[in-house]
């Protein structure tokens, strides 16, 4: 389900994830949030990720 402000994801009438829309070009819009269950099971799943706009301390807390 998408507007022109945002995309939202839903599953059997249930909010799972809603993200403001980004209308630029080859970017990648990486919420580490999302991602704290896989980080959990495999710690190394970030070495690659775009995080660097995320405070460390927070990604080291999960």
């Amino acid at each position: 389900m998408a507007t022109i402000a945002d995309v939202r994801l839903v599953f059997e009438e249930t909010l799972i994830a809603w993200h403001k829309r980004d209308w630029g070009l080859e970017r990648t819009c990486f919420n580490a949030i999302h991602y704290l269950i896989l980080l959990e099971r495999k710690p190394g799943c970030f070495d690659h990720a775009p995080l660097e706009h995320y405070p460390r301390a927070l990604l080291l807390a999960s």
